[in-house]
């Protein structure tokens, strides 16, 4: 299943990925601006597979000016409904993330959240996407990229995640959990999405979605930032970065400069 198919099928119910996505959605904007260098009120900041909204939705009404992305048009579609519900502006399209459709240094900090890039499966596919981050933004402009800890689960390989269960209004409870089929001693991993919802009282309803990611270490991800061009990238602790996920924090050139070659 692609990528875009995968979150098209999930865009109704993401929000029960988080115990309180509201919260949820608040608290992502308060950290991310930290890390992006707390930019000016009004200033452009790119969110790249953006999905339903979870970091968008608070960074518009902190009063910056948003450009989402996703490939999932599905996602978009509910990330524009969101911002109409709270009387949000943002400006969000159907785009990939090797071939974002902004101007070249047109943006004052980008981030690109929640594993998003780990569904590139290549070192050329991750350069394509890190060549367009550095692109649109402007020099010295701050990046942050959120994924798993992959060092831990290359490690430990493990077969799936423990379930969650939920209360989400709208949906009652809802158990969401995965399974992991790791491509022999590779680095890739096909992973089975499942969500129940109990729709009405004793009766569930399964949903199953199929994706594939690639666990990169932190020193790979670095190293290919490093490579297209973005500076000063370095890693961030989930604790350090007030996130629950590794983040990577890059910049673009400190001035005008032609891509390495």
């Amino acid at each position: 299943m692609s990528t875009a198919r995968f979150y098209d099928g999930l865009a109704a119910t993401y929000h029960a990925l988080y115990p309180d996505w509201e919260k949820e959605v608040h608290e992502q904007a308060r950290a991310l601006s930290k890390l992006l260098g707390s930019p000016a009120p009004g200033s452009a900041i790119a969110d790249v597979a953006c999905g339903i909204g979870t970091q968008l939705l608070g960074l518009a009404e902190a009063g910056y000016d948003v450009f989402g992305s996703d490939v999932s048009r599905a996602a978009v579609h509910r990330a524009r409904a969101e911002c109409v519900k709270r009387g949000l502006v943002a400006h969000v399209v159907v785009a990939d993330m090797r071939a974002l459709p902004w101007p070249d240094a047109s943006m004052d900090a980008a981030i690109c959240a929640d594993n998003a890039i780990a569904h590139l499966l290549s070192d050329d596919e991750v350069t394509s996407a890190f060549d367009e981050l550095r692109r649109v933004l402007r020099p010295g402009a701050r990046l942050a990229v959120t994924i798993r800890d992959y060092d831990a689960a290359l490690r430990e390989r493990p077969y799936g995640t423990a379930p969650q269960v939920m209360g989400t209004p709208g949906l009652g409870r809802v158990i969401t959990f995965q399974l992991w089929t790791w491509h022999g001693a590779s680095d890739i991993y096909d992973l089975e999405h499942f969500q129940l919802t109990c729709e009405d009282e004793g009766a569930w309803k399964t949903s199953r979605r199929t994706a594939t990611f690639r666990a990169y270490t932190r020193a790979h991800l670095l190293e290919l930032a490093s490579g297209a061009g973005l500076a000063a990238a370095q890693w961030l602790t989930p604790r350090h970065a007030e996130d629950f996920q590794p983040v990577l924090i890059a910049a673009g050139p400190t001035r005008e400069t032609p891509h390495p070659t």
